[in-house]
């Protein structure tokens, strides 16, 4: 098979693009301080500099050579499982003056009292007042139109995962005078009713 220019102008670009994007994950100082960490956590033994650079040129060329196989989930793996840091140290917690409380118990007899004066609070003295409480709201009962199915989907989000039946709202979208026209019998039928028809 005969290679054309072109060809090897995109396996080239190809080639640079994850390689830098390999440089740029292998540069980062906290990507390279939470490999070591992982490591350590692990038990690998990481005392001297050139363990440290040989581990990152291995972990380096695992994830080059996945990003060539176009193995992305093993990529993911390698870059988000190095990034990972746990932090073992509480948060911490002050008394109301402000004064670091350092036992647990203390800690927790401290969160039980703040939620207490946050949450438990006396009812108000007064109902709250609801505008138009116990009308029945205004609509239309008429039947649907045209045009009030395709102000809805023109407002509907594109882009998002079909239905039961397969249609997407890019479906929807790509004749609106026709989906309109098609759905308006439906709709109706279904308004009238009160019932969702069987598939």
């Amino acid at each position: 098979m005969l290679c054309t220019t072109e060809d090897a102008a995109d396996d080239e670009k190809d080639e640079f693009h994850s390689r830098n994007q390999i440089d740029h994950a292998a540069i980062n100082r906290r990507w390279r301080s939470s490999l070591v960490d992982v490591r350590a956590i692990r038990g690998g033994d990481i005392a001297s500099r050139n363990d440290k650079k040989t581990f990152l040129e291995d972990k380096t060329s695992e994830a080059q050579e996945a990003t060539s196989r176009g193995d992305t989930q093993t990529l993911y793996r390698i870059t988000r499982g190095s990034t990972r840091t746990s932090s073992s140290q509480p948060s911490t917690v002050k008394d109301e003056p402000g004064k670091l409380i350092t036992k647990l118990e203390n800690q927790c007899s401290r969160w039980a009292n703040h939620f207490q004066t946050i949450l438990n609070r006396p009812y108000p003295k007064r109902a709250a007042y609801i505008e138009g409480k116990g009308k029945e709201m205004e609509m239309k009962k008429g039947p649907i139109t045209c045009l009030e199915i395709g102000k809805a989907s023109a407002k509907s989000k594109s882009n998002r995962a079909p239905g039961e039946d397969r249609i997407t709202t890019g479906m929807l979208k790509a004749d609106p005078s026709m989906s309109a026209n098609c759905l308006v019998s439906l709709l109706n039928k279904v308004w009238t009713e009160e019932k969702v028809p069987d598939a």
